[in-house]
């Protein structure tokens, strides 16, 4: 869950583009 919740945050901080590249880098991690 504060996982989810640190990508809500990143896109109201950073926006949208950041939050494709953390999501896109977060799934590599999980592989």
């Amino acid at each position: 869950m504060a996982f989810e919740v640190g990508i809500d945050t990143r896109l109201l901080i950073f926006g949208p583009r950041h939050v494709q590249a953390t999501i896109f880098f977060a799934r590599r991690l999980q592989q």
